[in-house]
């Protein structure tokens, strides 16, 4: 655990390091958009939402890279999501989720575990925009 939490920043560090010299990032890097979202999610665990915002910002371009209906995009826009609402980001965290639903409604239907996560999203989203009436049927479509 330790090891691959060292390659990730290890990772990030050259990421940022190639960006600030204004290199371009090689496309569709599996190795590259894991460490960008692993080092989100840590820093979302850890209270660091700034931190976590960019990183994550940065995975979904990463991930969009990979096609317009991959799950890499889909798991990044769902993290971003959730950081925006812990943040207080209300609009930017439901526009993350409601695009994170489209694609995986268009590739997984609409009943699917990949749906539900953005479901789950928004109708949290909801409940702290004071929508209930929007949040309640939300969570039980989400289940």
């Amino acid at each position: 655990m330790l090891r691959s939490l060292r390659f990730a920043a290890r990772a990030v560090i050259v990421l940022g390091v190639l960006l600030a010299a204004g290199a371009e990032p090689a496309p569709a890097s599996e190795t590259a958009w894991k460490a960008l979202f692993e080092s989100g999610v840590k820093a979302r665990k850890e209270a660091k939402y700034a931190d976590a915002e960019r990183l994550l910002r940065t995975a979904v371009t990463r991930a969009e890279a990979f096609g317009p209906q991959d799950d890499r995009l889909v798991r990044s826009l769902n993290e971003l999501g959730t950081v925006l609402r812990l943040a207080k980001k209300l609009d930017e965290a439901l526009t993350a989720h409601d695009r994170a639903l489209k694609i995986a409604e268009a590739k997984h239907g609409p009943e699917s575990p990949e749906a539900a996560t953005s479901i789950y999203g928004l109708a949290a989203v909801a409940t702290l925009q004071d929508r209930a009436e929007d949040a309640e049927p939300l969570f039980k479509r989400a289940l």
